[in-house]
Protein backbone atom coordinates (compact mmCIF):
# COMPACT_ATOMS: atom_id res chain seq x y z
CA UNK A 1 0.00 0.00 0.00
CA UNK A 2 2.92 2.48 1.30
CA UNK A 3 4.35 1.67 -2.63
CA UNK A 4 0.94 3.86 -4.23
CA UNK A 5 1.48 7.02 -2.20
CA UNK A 6 4.11 9.72 -3.39
CA UNK A 7 7.33 9.27 -1.86
CA UNK A 8 6.90 13.12 0.15
CA UNK A 9 3.03 11.94 1.53
CA UNK A 10 5.01 8.62 2.93
CA UNK A 11 7.76 10.34 5.11
CA UNK A 12 4.42 13.09 6.28
CA UNK A 13 2.11 9.72 6.98
CA UNK A 14 4.71 8.14 8.81
CA UNK A 15 6.52 11.04 10.59
CA UNK A 16 2.88 12.06 11.71
CA UNK A 17 2.32 8.38 13.00
CA UNK A 18 5.35 8.41 15.03
CA UNK A 19 4.73 11.36 16.47
CA UNK A 20 1.79 10.60 17.81
CA UNK A 21 2.43 7.28 18.65
CA UNK A 22 5.28 8.08 20.92
CA UNK A 23 2.71 11.05 22.33
CA UNK A 24 0.09 8.83 23.52
CA UNK A 25 2.92 6.35 24.89
CA UNK A 26 4.11 9.47 26.78
CA UNK A 27 0.88 10.07 28.09
CA UNK A 28 -0.05 6.48 29.04
CA UNK A 29 3.47 6.35 30.79
CA UNK A 30 3.73 10.02 32.47
CA UNK A 31 2.05 8.89 35.74
CA UNK A 32 5.04 6.38 36.18
CA UNK A 33 7.65 9.62 35.83
CA UNK A 34 5.88 11.93 37.94
CA UNK A 35 5.89 8.69 41.15
CA UNK A 36 9.51 7.72 40.42
CA UNK A 37 10.36 11.52 40.79
CA UNK A 38 8.57 11.86 44.01
CA UNK A 39 10.32 8.58 45.52
CA UNK A 40 13.64 9.77 44.80
CA UNK A 41 12.94 13.29 46.22
CA UNK A 42 11.80 11.66 49.17
CA UNK A 43 14.99 9.26 49.64
CA UNK A 44 17.35 12.73 48.93
CA UNK A 45 15.79 14.24 51.81
CA UNK A 46 15.57 11.56 54.09
CA UNK A 47 19.27 10.98 53.16
CA UNK A 48 20.35 15.28 54.05
CA UNK A 49 18.32 15.13 57.38
CA UNK A 50 19.73 11.89 58.50
CA UNK A 51 22.59 12.64 61.01
CA UNK A 52 25.99 11.00 60.10
CA UNK A 53 27.03 8.50 62.76
CA UNK A 54 30.19 8.61 64.90
CA UNK A 55 33.02 6.91 64.56
CA UNK A 56 32.00 4.41 67.49
CA UNK A 57 29.05 3.84 65.95
CA UNK A 58 30.25 2.38 62.67
CA UNK A 59 33.36 0.94 63.86
CA UNK A 60 35.34 3.52 62.83
CA UNK A 61 34.51 3.74 59.13
CA UNK A 62 32.57 6.89 57.96
CA UNK A 63 33.05 5.74 54.22
CA UNK A 64 30.47 2.70 55.17
CA UNK A 65 27.96 5.10 55.96
CA UNK A 66 24.90 4.96 54.08
CA UNK A 67 26.86 3.81 51.02
CA UNK A 68 24.40 2.09 49.24
CA UNK A 69 21.65 4.69 50.14
CA UNK A 70 24.12 7.01 48.08
CA UNK A 71 24.29 4.73 45.25
CA UNK A 72 20.24 4.87 45.38
CA UNK A 73 19.72 8.85 45.52
CA UNK A 74 21.91 9.31 42.31
CA UNK A 75 19.73 10.98 39.98
CA UNK A 76 21.24 10.63 36.07
CA UNK A 77 17.98 11.26 34.49
CA UNK A 78 17.66 14.83 32.36
CA UNK A 79 14.09 14.41 31.03
CA UNK A 80 12.71 14.19 34.41
CA UNK A 81 14.48 17.52 36.14
CA UNK A 82 10.80 19.56 35.17
CA UNK A 83 8.73 17.60 36.44
CA UNK A 84 7.54 18.82 40.07
CA UNK A 85 9.08 17.30 43.40
CA UNK A 86 7.45 19.69 45.60
CA UNK A 87 5.75 17.15 47.75
CA UNK A 88 3.34 18.02 50.54
CA UNK A 89 5.53 18.19 53.89
CA UNK A 90 4.73 15.61 56.35
CA UNK A 91 4.06 13.13 53.46
CA UNK A 92 5.61 9.79 53.66
CA UNK A 93 5.24 7.38 50.57
CA UNK A 94 5.55 3.82 51.34
CA UNK A 95 6.34 2.93 48.08
CA UNK A 96 5.12 3.62 44.30
CA UNK A 97 1.45 1.78 45.09
CA UNK A 98 1.12 3.97 48.36
CA UNK A 99 2.74 7.41 46.57
CA UNK A 100 0.17 6.74 43.89
CA UNK A 101 -2.93 6.40 45.96
CA UNK A 102 -1.85 9.57 48.54
CA UNK A 103 -0.77 11.78 45.56
CA UNK A 104 -4.27 11.33 44.28
CA UNK A 105 -5.95 11.64 47.12
CA UNK A 106 -4.23 14.94 48.45
CA UNK A 107 -3.81 16.50 44.92
CA UNK A 108 -6.18 14.87 42.25
CA UNK A 109 -5.76 12.77 39.49
CA UNK A 110 -4.76 16.07 37.99
CA UNK A 111 -1.06 16.45 39.67
CA UNK A 112 -0.27 13.11 38.12
CA UNK A 113 -0.17 14.88 35.02
CA UNK A 114 1.73 17.94 36.27
CA UNK A 115 3.61 19.78 33.10
CA UNK A 116 2.30 17.20 30.62
CA UNK A 117 1.88 19.47 28.30
CA UNK A 118 5.28 20.57 27.22
CA UNK A 119 6.09 17.00 27.69
CA UNK A 120 3.86 16.22 24.79
CA UNK A 121 4.71 18.53 22.60
CA UNK A 122 8.46 17.97 22.81
CA UNK A 123 8.00 14.33 22.53
CA UNK A 124 5.76 14.57 19.20
CA UNK A 125 8.48 17.05 18.06
CA UNK A 126 11.50 14.72 18.22
CA UNK A 127 9.94 11.90 17.51
CA UNK A 128 7.87 12.91 13.61
CA UNK A 129 11.66 14.44 13.41
CA UNK A 130 12.85 10.81 13.70
CA UNK A 131 10.40 9.19 11.83
CA UNK A 132 10.76 11.70 8.93
CA UNK A 133 14.06 10.96 8.42
CA UNK A 134 13.96 7.69 9.04
CA UNK A 135 11.07 7.13 5.88
CA UNK A 136 12.95 9.58 3.41
CA UNK A 137 16.39 7.28 4.28
CA UNK A 138 14.40 3.95 3.53
CA UNK A 139 14.71 3.53 0.19
CA UNK A 140 18.43 4.78 0.32
CA UNK A 141 19.60 2.28 2.75
CA UNK A 142 17.96 -0.27 1.01
CA UNK A 143 20.02 0.58 -2.20
CA UNK A 144 23.25 1.04 -0.67
CA UNK A 145 23.40 -1.29 2.54
CA UNK A 146 22.09 -4.81 3.16
CA UNK A 147 22.16 -7.18 6.22
CA UNK A 148 21.85 -6.71 9.73
CA UNK A 149 24.48 -3.52 9.86
CA UNK A 150 22.03 -1.83 7.56
CA UNK A 151 19.29 -1.89 10.09
CA UNK A 152 21.54 -0.22 13.02
CA UNK A 153 23.02 2.35 10.19
CA UNK A 154 19.41 3.27 9.26
CA UNK A 155 18.06 3.58 12.75
CA UNK A 156 21.61 5.71 13.99
CA UNK A 157 21.46 8.04 10.53
CA UNK A 158 17.54 9.11 11.19
CA UNK A 159 19.10 9.72 15.05
CA UNK A 160 21.81 11.61 14.11
CA UNK A 161 19.72 14.07 11.81
CA UNK A 162 17.22 14.47 14.30
CA UNK A 163 19.81 15.48 16.89
CA UNK A 164 21.14 17.98 14.93
CA UNK A 165 18.11 19.72 13.93
CA UNK A 166 16.65 19.73 17.54
CA UNK A 167 19.46 19.50 19.71
CA UNK A 168 19.73 23.43 20.71
CA UNK A 169 16.24 23.06 22.30
CA UNK A 170 18.08 20.25 25.15
CA UNK A 171 20.82 22.72 25.92
CA UNK A 172 18.12 26.12 26.22
CA UNK A 173 15.94 23.90 28.09
CA UNK A 174 18.04 22.60 30.58
CA UNK A 175 19.86 26.80 30.81
CA UNK A 176 15.98 27.73 31.88
CA UNK A 177 16.06 24.82 34.38
CA UNK A 178 19.39 25.52 35.95
CA UNK A 179 18.79 29.57 36.03
CA UNK A 180 15.18 28.55 37.75
CA UNK A 181 17.03 25.98 39.96
CA UNK A 182 19.66 28.99 40.99
CA UNK A 183 16.73 32.01 41.45
CA UNK A 184 14.82 29.14 43.68
CA UNK A 185 11.89 29.71 41.39
CA UNK A 186 9.41 27.26 40.44
CA UNK A 187 9.33 25.94 37.50
CA UNK A 188 6.15 27.19 35.06
CA UNK A 189 5.24 23.85 33.83
CA UNK A 190 1.59 24.41 32.69
CA UNK A 191 2.27 28.32 32.07
CA UNK A 192 -1.16 30.36 31.79
CA UNK A 193 -2.36 32.87 29.51
CA UNK A 194 -0.98 35.45 32.04
CA UNK A 195 2.34 33.53 32.44
CA UNK A 196 3.09 32.42 28.88
CA UNK A 197 4.33 35.94 27.40
CA UNK A 198 6.78 35.58 30.88
CA UNK A 199 7.56 32.18 29.62
CA UNK A 200 8.28 33.02 26.14
CA UNK A 201 10.56 36.04 27.33
CA UNK A 202 12.70 33.75 29.29
CA UNK A 203 13.20 31.72 26.80
CA UNK A 204 14.15 34.58 24.49
CA UNK A 205 16.60 35.93 26.88
CA UNK A 206 17.85 32.19 27.82
CA UNK A 207 18.29 31.85 24.17
CA UNK A 208 20.18 35.05 23.26
CA UNK A 209 22.57 34.33 26.71
CA UNK A 210 23.26 31.29 25.14
CA UNK A 211 24.75 32.54 21.76
CA UNK A 212 26.11 35.71 23.50
CA UNK A 213 28.12 33.48 26.42
CA UNK A 214 28.75 30.47 23.63
CA UNK A 215 30.40 32.27 21.28
CA UNK A 216 28.20 32.17 18.44
CA UNK A 217 25.81 29.18 17.26
CA UNK A 218 27.71 26.58 17.36
CA UNK A 219 27.15 27.14 21.30
CA UNK A 220 23.51 25.47 21.06
CA UNK A 221 25.50 22.00 19.97
CA UNK A 222 27.66 22.32 22.92
CA UNK A 223 27.91 18.74 23.88
CA UNK A 224 26.10 16.86 20.96
CA UNK A 225 28.72 14.33 21.15
CA UNK A 226 26.96 12.48 24.07
CA UNK A 227 23.48 13.00 22.17
CA UNK A 228 25.35 11.49 19.06
CA UNK A 229 26.58 8.50 20.85
CA UNK A 230 23.22 7.99 21.93
CA UNK A 231 21.55 7.17 18.29
CA UNK A 232 22.96 3.38 18.91
CA UNK A 233 19.86 2.80 20.55
CA UNK A 234 17.42 3.75 17.29
CA UNK A 235 20.00 1.90 15.55
CA UNK A 236 19.98 -1.25 18.14
CA UNK A 237 16.15 -0.68 18.32
CA UNK A 238 15.60 -0.82 14.58
CA UNK A 239 17.82 -4.39 14.42
CA UNK A 240 15.96 -5.62 16.81
CA UNK A 241 12.28 -4.58 16.06
CA UNK A 242 12.28 -5.77 12.03
CA UNK A 243 13.84 -8.97 13.31
CA UNK A 244 11.10 -9.62 15.50
CA UNK A 245 8.38 -8.26 12.94
CA UNK A 246 9.98 -10.89 10.78
CA UNK A 247 9.77 -13.63 13.16
CA UNK A 248 5.69 -13.39 13.82
CA UNK A 249 4.62 -12.64 10.77
CA UNK A 250 6.77 -15.90 9.13
CA UNK A 251 5.50 -17.94 12.27
CA UNK A 252 1.94 -16.49 12.01
CA UNK A 253 1.90 -16.71 8.18
CA UNK A 254 0.33 -13.18 8.41
CA UNK A 255 1.42 -9.46 9.26
CA UNK A 256 1.80 -8.78 12.76
CA UNK A 257 -1.02 -8.01 14.90
CA UNK A 258 -1.56 -5.00 17.23
CA UNK A 259 -1.58 -7.46 20.08
CA UNK A 260 2.01 -8.46 18.48
CA UNK A 261 3.10 -4.51 17.94
CA UNK A 262 2.89 -4.20 21.34
CA UNK A 263 5.06 -6.78 23.01
CA UNK A 264 7.60 -6.18 19.43
CA UNK A 265 7.92 -2.55 20.85
CA UNK A 266 8.26 -3.87 24.63
CA UNK A 267 10.81 -6.22 23.67
CA UNK A 268 13.08 -4.51 21.46
CA UNK A 269 12.98 -1.16 23.57
CA UNK A 270 13.70 -3.66 27.01
CA UNK A 271 17.15 -5.02 24.95
CA UNK A 272 18.08 -1.71 23.37
CA UNK A 273 18.02 0.37 26.58
CA UNK A 274 19.79 -1.89 28.33
CA UNK A 275 22.70 -2.09 26.15
CA UNK A 276 22.25 1.49 25.57
CA UNK A 277 22.03 2.60 29.81
CA UNK A 278 25.81 3.28 30.60
CA UNK A 279 25.51 5.91 27.86
CA UNK A 280 22.53 7.46 29.34
CA UNK A 281 24.31 7.78 32.65
CA UNK A 282 26.60 9.24 30.74
CA UNK A 283 25.23 11.93 28.94
CA UNK A 284 22.95 12.93 31.61
CA UNK A 285 26.04 13.93 33.54
CA UNK A 286 27.53 15.42 30.90
CA UNK A 287 24.53 17.34 29.91
CA UNK A 288 24.03 18.54 33.94
CA UNK A 289 27.47 19.75 34.02
CA UNK A 290 27.49 22.80 32.13
CA UNK A 291 31.08 23.14 33.16
CA UNK A 292 32.90 20.36 32.24
CA UNK A 293 31.46 20.27 28.81
CA UNK A 294 33.07 20.54 25.21
CA UNK A 295 33.21 24.24 24.68
CA UNK A 296 32.91 23.89 20.63
CA UNK A 297 29.83 22.87 19.15
CA UNK A 298 30.11 20.42 15.77
CA UNK A 299 33.61 20.43 14.70
CA UNK A 300 34.90 16.97 14.58
CA UNK A 301 37.60 17.33 16.72
CA UNK A 302 34.98 18.43 19.33
CA UNK A 303 32.84 15.51 18.77
CA UNK A 304 35.66 13.10 19.40
CA UNK A 305 36.72 14.77 22.38
CA UNK A 306 33.11 14.44 23.27
CA UNK A 307 32.72 11.01 22.66
CA UNK A 308 36.14 10.13 24.91
CA UNK A 309 34.53 11.97 27.82
CA UNK A 310 31.31 9.78 27.45
CA UNK A 311 33.56 6.95 28.20
CA UNK A 312 35.47 8.57 31.01
CA UNK A 313 32.49 9.85 32.32
CA UNK A 314 31.21 5.95 31.99
CA UNK A 315 34.19 4.82 33.79
CA UNK A 316 34.45 7.59 36.68
CA UNK A 317 31.12 6.22 37.46
CA UNK A 318 32.36 2.91 37.76
CA UNK A 319 35.34 3.43 40.02
CA UNK A 320 33.23 5.66 41.82
CA UNK A 321 29.75 3.45 42.40
CA UNK A 322 31.76 0.17 42.94
CA UNK A 323 31.67 -1.46 39.19
CA UNK A 324 29.37 -2.31 37.10
CA UNK A 325 26.79 -3.00 39.53
CA UNK A 326 26.38 0.49 40.70
CA UNK A 327 26.46 1.84 37.05
CA UNK A 328 23.24 -0.37 36.33
CA UNK A 329 21.75 0.86 39.85
CA UNK A 330 18.47 1.99 39.44
CA UNK A 331 18.24 0.82 35.89
CA UNK A 332 15.05 -1.39 36.11
CA UNK A 333 12.46 1.44 36.58
CA UNK A 334 13.94 3.46 33.37
CA UNK A 335 13.89 0.08 31.58
CA UNK A 336 10.26 -0.39 32.96
CA UNK A 337 9.09 2.89 32.24
CA UNK A 338 10.78 3.24 28.46
CA UNK A 339 9.83 -0.14 27.38
CA UNK A 340 6.32 0.10 27.80
CA UNK A 341 6.47 3.53 26.30
CA UNK A 342 8.35 2.16 23.36
CA UNK A 343 4.95 -0.36 22.92
CA UNK A 344 2.26 1.89 23.23
CA UNK A 345 4.36 3.92 20.69
CA UNK A 346 4.81 1.01 18.81
CA UNK A 347 1.29 -0.38 18.53
CA UNK A 348 -0.68 3.53 17.69
CA UNK A 349 2.43 4.03 15.21
CA UNK A 350 2.12 0.89 13.16
CA UNK A 351 -2.34 0.79 13.35
CA UNK A 352 -2.34 4.49 12.52
CA UNK A 353 0.15 4.27 9.65
CA UNK A 354 -1.75 1.38 8.22
CA UNK A 355 -4.85 3.18 8.68
CA UNK A 356 -3.42 6.69 6.86
CA UNK A 357 -1.29 4.42 3.93
CA UNK A 358 -4.96 2.46 3.16
CA UNK A 359 -7.02 5.40 2.87
CA UNK A 360 -4.47 7.25 0.91
CA UNK A 361 -3.69 4.46 -0.83
CA UNK A 362 -7.55 3.98 -2.22
CA UNK A 363 -8.29 7.80 -2.48
CA UNK A 364 -5.13 7.88 -4.85
CA UNK A 365 -6.36 5.09 -6.87
CA UNK A 366 -9.32 5.96 -7.71
CA UNK A 367 -8.06 9.82 -8.72
CA UNK A 368 -5.87 7.03 -11.11
CA UNK A 369 -8.67 5.36 -12.29
CA UNK A 370 -10.88 8.80 -13.12
CA UNK A 371 -7.65 9.92 -14.99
Amino acid sequence: MASSVPADLRVAIEGTSGGIGNAIGLLGTYPLTVIKTRLQSQRKKRHKRKPIPKNEKTGGNKDSVDEHDLRKDRDFKSADLDISEDEPEGVIYEGPLDCIRKVIANEGLGSMYTGVALKVCETYMWNSTFYAFFSFLKPHIKNHLDGPFSDIAHGMIAGIGTQLVLFPLVGINTALITKRQLRGGKNDKSPGSSGALQWVREYINVTRDIYREGGGISAFWKGISAGLMLTINPGILTLIRKHLTRMVSEYRGRGATAADDFWIGFASKLMASTITYPLVVARSQIVTSQDSMPHSGVGIHAILRGICMVFETIQRVINDYGGWQGLYAGVAPHLCQAALKEAIANTIRRRLSLILFAYYSHRYSKLSRAG
